[in-house]
């Protein structure tokens, strides 16, 4: 391995993903969380020796740190592999590469897009064989699996492995066969069908051969966290070809749920079924996509999810994912921090790619594997403890981020209220500098801020499970404002937080909201919009989730005052248009969508010209001003 190829990453999306027990960066951007057997003081230990010297040493840096990246196969044999994925699936129609498949038969279907290739960045990768514009359809992937995620962050909710939907414990039972593993528990949620769901099926006789321990007639959560695992097992033999040809992360943070699945066992796997489960989980721990499978397929669970968000006050509540999938060829674009691609997944749970801002013929199509909204050095050391690479990517390279300062510290020195930027940003040991002031300031009293910016964080999320209301969140960043610059990453996450609390939090729902507050959700949407646009992010998929909520901000304003709609009509009607084609074909698009844009179009139209969208600048002072 090299340095250049350390910074090759053909895994899939995670943003945040803590599967197997590796780090955690949480998808609002809270300060990345390390697995229990790599501490943080280690890894800073080690880091800190290596500094810039981890370019040349990075080999060295993983085996200190006992990580093996297993690159996946040749670029040929890949191709052979996702052309039959794709035939097998009955995605031809998407384009497959021209290459013969297993059984002889030249690609069929229209030529693609995109082209598998040996990527400069090391390993493989996935290049534009034409000009793409935003929207453009990529490609269509499916998943090799779908299970629950791995980590025990309370906010995951429980799954039903039939039918993969997540479910309150009381809704969910024991599987009726005595693997352990929950299903629906009502007839009405369709509990005995999902419990013979072929996907379920397998790996409950593979559990069932091994004996589970404890009450059968209670479901495990140990054991739903570690079922994909077992999932992967009971693959057929082609489709474990093309797990075992992806990509692999080996160590200590990796692949830890096979030894919690191993205690709770009655006999123990063969040797060669537990050697293949801790490939699955290293190839899942490098490649999962974080996701969630539509419930509106199914007329009996499209009405409980309508019935649960009544009766909680949530129509709607973004970054939540309860699975995780494998896709083989989603799972080869490589990282950019700002993509050039969004992804999203349909009705079937496959993974549909469209273009988020002009691509080049010749140009590679990127995901991102971190928060979008995280700077430059919260990102880079995500990336490099969970992904095992160091990003030197365009917008690493830019102190200033495009102009969006989310990396930005507070200047120590008094009265001066600059922001401090990495004078070298892929450096680990150059010195910062103020841009108000020019003080220079050392890289250990820049870790060390940064250090005491996620300290001053965890204050006010003691509780996971109970995340602080947003009136909390303003009084926080009001008390910290000296230490807490307002555009620092932390401060934007925060505020996207409180955009996300106002309207969709029981007792905060959009009717229950003071002209106050909707003034604040609406000014702050405008501003996290403004970051995107700095950042050049395109069509990406938060931008569509801040335009629908954006949206259901003036329609409120505008339901309380009818006066005030030939003044926003046109920002209403834009942000719903722009919401809807970014999220439409997401399974976990918000419910009403396309009633609200139905409706939008049937409202009058305003007397005066539509009102051109708000160019707010990033990162206003709104929140001082407008604290409920």
């Amino acid at each position: 391995a090299s340095a250049q190829s350390a910074q090759s990453c053909h895994i899939g999306h995670i943003a945040g993903e803590e599967d197997g027990g590796g780090a955690d960066g949480d998808a609002r951007g809270r300060s990345p969380r390390l697995g229990p057997s790599l501490s943080s003081g280690f890894l800073n230990a080690i880091e800190a020796r290596l500094g810039d010297a981890i370019w040349d040493a990075f080999p060295l840096y993983l085996r200190a740190i006992g990580i093996t990246v297993q690159m996946g196969r040749s670029v040929e044999e890949t191709k052979r592999l996702m052309a039959r994925h794709l035939r097998a699936n009955g995605l031809q129609r998407h384009g497959v590469p021209d290459v013969l498949d297993g059984g002889g038969e030249p690609g069929d279907g229209p030529a693609p897009c995109w082209e598998i290739v040996q990527s400069p960045l090391g390993g493989r990768g996935v290049i534009a064989t034409r000009d793409l514009h935003p929207g453009d359809l990529v490609l269509v992937d499916a998943p090799l699996v779908l299970g629950p995620r791995a980590g025990s962050d309370p906010s995951i909710p429980a799954v039903c492995v039939g039918c993969l939907q997540p479910r309150a414990s009381e809704a969910l039972r024991a599987c009726s066969r005595g693997c352990r593993l929950p299903v629906c528990a009502s007839s009405a949620l369709q509990g005995t069908a999902c419990e013979d769901d072929p996907r379920h099926v397998a790996e409950c006789a593979l559990l069932r051969r091994w004996g589970v321990k404890g009450d059968a007639g209670r479901w495990s959560d140990v054991l739903l966290r570690v079922a994909s695992a077992v999932r992967c097992l009971a693959l057929p033999p082609d489709q474990r070809e093309i797990l075992a040809s992806m990509q692999s992360h080996y160590g200590r943070q990796h692949a830890s749920e096979v030894g919690t699945l191993l205690e709770c066992l009655e006999s123990s796997p063969k040797p060669e079924e537990e050697r293949f489960m801790r490939l699955a989980c290293c190839v899942m721990d490098a490649n999962a996509f974080r996701m969630t499978l539509p419930a509106a397929e199914d007329a009996a669970r499209d009405a409980a999810r309508r019935a649960a968000a009544a009766h909680t006050g949530e129509t709607w509540t973004p970054f939540v994912g309860a699975l995780r999938g494998l896709y083989p060829l989603g799972a080869l674009l490589n990282h950019e921090c700002t993509p050039n691609t969004r992804h999203a997944y349909d009705a079937r749970g496959h993974m549909v790619i469209r273009v988020a801002r002009p691509v080049a013929a010749g140009q590679e199509l990127t995901v991102t594997y971190s928060a979008l909204l995280w700077g430059s050095p919260a990102r880079r050391q995500h990336l490099l403890r969970t992904k095992h690479f160091l990003c030197a990517c365009s917008r690493c390279k830019d102190p200033a981020e495009g102009g969006t300062f989310l990396a930005a510290l507070p200047c120590p020195s008094r009265g001066c209220g600059g922001p401090v930027l990495p004078t070298a940003p892929l450096s680990l040991t150059g010195p910062w500098r103020c841009a108000g002031c020019a003080l220079d300031v050392p890289a250990e009293r820049a870790t060390l801020l940064q250090s005491v910016l996620g300290g001053l964080l965890q204050t006010l999320y003691l509780n996971p499970a109970v995340p602080p209301q947003p009136g909390a969140i303003l009084r926080f960043l009001q008390d910290n404002r000296h230490l807490l610059p307002a555009t620092n990453h932390i401060t934007v996450e925060l505020k996207s937080d409180v955009v996300w609390s106002l309207g969709r939090k029981p007792g905060m729902t959009f009717s229950e909201l003071s002209e106050e507050q909707l003034r604040l959700k609406e000014a702050l949407v405008h501003e996290l919009l403004g970051v995107l646009r700095a950042l050049q992010a395109g069509s990406c998929s938060l931008s569509g989730m801040l335009q629908y909520e954006l949206h259901c901000t003036l329609m409120e304003r505008c339901r309380r005052d009818s006066e005030l709609w030939p003044v926003v009509a046109g920002d209403a009607l834009h942000a719903i248009e722009q919401a809807d084609e970014v999220l439409a074909e997401d399974n976990a698009a918000p419910m009403d969508l396309a009633e609200r844009l139905r409706q939008a179009r049937l409202l009058p139209p305003p007397s005066a010209p539509p009102a051109v969208p708000h160019a707010h600048a990033p990162h206003s002072r709104v929140v001082e001003a407008c604290a409920p």
